[in-house]
């Protein structure tokens, strides 16, 4: 019987149903009644006052819910007064009230019982069923679950659960990468705004000379930036423009770490100054390249003439065009005998760089940094871009850049390597970075030489820092402690959180992986702790770890700090079972004996791409063998014969060979009935190691007697797989 949707009175349905709506109120109004005329001895023992007490307080509650509930009925359009025959079949449908605060309040429901609200009634968070309006929010870096419930305000369970239904099964403490929390917040109806982390630092940096008054601004050198592929002939670039030879004191042969020179060219008998800037060109330091780009003036893209475009170049330009750096493409090895100059031109066609002899305005410069041909021209290229940059500093104000790079030294403490972009930087000046400020002991220029102050342009070190600074982090000076508490105490760095690189990393989970794999992350996990000598190093090391696979093995990383190797990551190492790794870092002798006591190996690397490469090493020694079946043989079964421990299959070998110990599997009708090992191979009434095909033998298996003529065997081999992390 179909009922409809439409509910009706009672005086619309038949009599019976009336009469038991009837009975069923009068049982609901009797039982609502039961204790609300009990009378209440105030003579009873003292024991059982409290008893009284909760009792009254619960009937009180349910007697206002109740009475709401009427109300409700009494006020309703369909009820007519005193007639009970005109309530509703069902209670009518509580008002549910969605509420959303501001642009960042989860959906919760607040049930209303007709004008009165019981105060004693909470609100109800009710599940998700839908999602909640647009709003405008930010995902630059990975979060677990937990984070990500905070500022979506959704629910964990609720986000752990939609998650599930999309095949990825996760935990609430897992880190999710920016693809799987995209995916989560457009579902929830959250429009996601690529904040460019990049660009605010430069328009931060811009700000801190642009509103300077014109007649405080003084021409100051350009910053000029090589970037490149690795083996371009970036350093051996530099090594021309400089006159020195860098290149032949890499480690490994590749550049680590961000080379800074401040050279003094002559211009139409001028000496002018610029300061050049060598970045790394493996595809792990692409921070580095990224934070020497943001406080360029000019960008030299190196391009082999005998390798074109590659991943490195094609990265930096897409990087200077979309944050508009003024650039040179410089072409070099041109000395080469299997150049192709005509081929790099129309590459770069492709990305929009047209040279000025074929109607572009990108200046191309041909050069060979090893035989120094056309170094002069690119001098007279970049003086000329930087003079139509008009490139201005206030020298008579504090001091503001960027830091480079940090480390910390044993004698010195934090060391940071710094670029001041405007003002002046003088010995006794506080200094504000991330959260924290300190006082200025020396500053060191790129000749080691130690100097009063500092102006726009410079490339120094400065000592005397309370903590080791971020790579890439805006600095602020001041001559006045209190000023700089109050510079501090005003910035938004307040709202500033550091997070863990290393974080990022723990049970980390891609959309990719995480669909392909349905998230059947192994157990098995290698803790690491990891020191540096740079935080540069750091982002290049965290870079390079995020492209390790850990669908089997999980990379967990406890500590990752610059610095020497100290007591207490020995002690850490030995509680967790560490390996502890250092990049370019040399223990003391004491840490080696004392290491050496607690059983703990320290590995130190100089080559980024030695620690990666055993890190690897380490994680395969936790993957399980897996095994590929190879079919080895075929037999048919003639005979059965039954002996004293079983029976026997006569069989005859068709194909390959039966081996003793091998696995075999008995097929009837090309279904499987066996699947195991031979316990027993006999030719004739000889025990046999294998058969060969074309003859015959026997085959006993210890618990398979359910041999049949005609049966089909299928012996194979596990052959080991070669390890691999994903």
């Amino acid at each position: 019987m179909m009922i409809s949707s439409t509910i009706d009175p009672i005086k619309q349905l038949d009599p019976i149903l009336k009469e038991n709506r009837e009975n069923s109120l009068l049982q609901r109004i009797e039982k609502k009644n039961k204790y609300q005329h009990k009378t209440i001895d105030i003579l009873d023992p003292q024991k059982n006052k409290s008893k009284l007490k909760k009792k009254i307080r619960a009937k009180i509650h349910i007697g206002e819910e109740e009475d709401n509930i009427e109300t409700n009925y009494i006020e309703s359009d369909t009820i007519k007064a005193n007639n009970i025959t005109s309530l509703p079949l069902m209670r009518p449908v509580k008002n549910l009230k969605r509420k959303i605060r501001d642009n960042k309040t989860p959906v919760n429901s607040e049930i209303k019982t007709g004008k009165s609200i019981s105060k004693n009634l909470k609100n109800i968070s009710m599940p998700l069923t839908q999602k909640v309006s647009e709003n405008k929010i930010s995902l630059n870096s990975s979060l677990s679950i937990q984070e990500l419930s905070s500022i979506l305000l959704i629910p964990e369970a609720e986000i752990i659960k939609w998650l599930f239904l999309q095949g990825i099964s996760i935990t609430v403490n897992q880190i999710i990468d920016t693809s799987i929390m995209q995916s989560i917040a457009e579902h929830y109806g959250f429009i996601i705004e690529n904040e460019n982390h990049n660009n605010t630092i430069l328009e931060t940096e811009q700000f801190a000379y642009t509103n300077e008054s014109n007649e405080f601004l003084e021409y100051r050198a350009p910053i000029i930036t090589i970037l490149g592929h690795v083996d371009h002939g970036k350093t051996t670039l530099l090594d021309a423009m400089c006159k020195t030879d860098n290149v032949n004191f890499e480690v490994g042969g590749i550049t680590q770490a961000i080379s800074t020179h401040e050279i003094e060219i002559e211009n139409q008998s001028i000496k002018k100054k610029i300061v050049l800037l060598d970045t790394p060109g493996h595809e792990a330091f692409s921070d580095m390249r990224i934070r020497c780009a943001q406080v360029t003036d000019i960008c030299i893209l190196v391009i082999a003439a005998d390798d074109s475009l590659q991943p490195q170049s094609i990265e930096v330009i897409q990087y200077i065009q979309s944050n508009h750096i003024p650039f040179i493409v410089v072409i070099n090895k041109i000395d080469k005998s299997n150049v192709n100059i005509l081929k790099v031109k129309e590459d770069l066609t492709k990305y929009n760089i047209i040279s000025k002899d074929w109607g572009g305005d990108i200046p191309i410069v041909e050069v060979s940094a090893l035989t120094n041909k056309n170094i002069d021209l690119l001098f007279d290229t970049i003086i000329k871009l930087a003079e139509l940059q008009e490139l201005k500093a206030n020298v008579h104000t504090n001091a503001r850049g960027s830091i480079l790079d940090a480390y910390l030294d044993k004698s010195k403490g934090p060391v940071a390597t710094i670029l001041i972009k405007n003002g002046t930087l003088k010995i006794g000046n506080f200094i504000i970075v991330d959260n924290f400020i300190s006082k200025i002991r020396a500053i060191i220029n790129t000749k080691q030489l130690k100097l009063d102050s500092a102006g726009p342009s410079s490339i120094v070190e400065i000592w005397g820092l309370s903590n080791i600074p971020i790579s890439g982090s805006i600095f602020e000076t001041t001559y006045d402690e209190k000023q700089a508490k109050k510079i501090l105490s005003d910035t938004t760095n307040l709202n500033y959180k550091v997070i863990s690189q290393g974080k990022n990393l723990n049970n980390r989970v891609r959309l990719d992986s995480a669909k392909k794999n349905k998230l059947k992350v192994s157990n098995e996990q290698i803790n690491l702790i990891l020191k540096t000598d740079t935080h540069g190093s750091i982002d290049a090391i965290i870079q390079a770890f995020t492209k390790i696979p850990q669908q089997k093995v999980q990379l967990n990383i406890l500590s990752v700090t610059v610095g020497k190797i100290s007591e207490s990551d020995l002690q850490l190492a030995s509680i967790s079972k560490s390996i502890l790794v250092g990049f370019n870092i040399i223990p003391d002798n004491n840490i080696k004996i004392t290491a050496d006591k607690l059983g703990i190996v320290i590995c130190n690397f100089k080559v980024i791409y030695d620690l990666i490469n055993y890190i690897q090493e380490q994680m395969l020694c936790l993957v399980k063998i897996e095994y590929q079946e190879m079919i080895i043989g075929l037999a048919i079964v003639e005979n059965i014969f039954n002996v004293s421990k079983g029976l026997v299959a006569g069989c005859i070998v068709q194909s390959g060979q039966l081996k003793h110990h091998a696995y075999i599997r008995v097929k009837r009708n090309k279904l499987v009935i066996y699947d195991g090992k031979i316990d027993s191979l006999k030719r004739v009434k000889e025990d046999v190691q294998e058969v060969k095909s074309g003859n015959e033998c026997g085959i006993l298996i210890s618990n398979f007697i359910q041999w049949e003529r005609k049966d089909e065997i299928e012996s194979y081999e596990l052959i080991p797989k070669e390890k691999a992390l994903e």
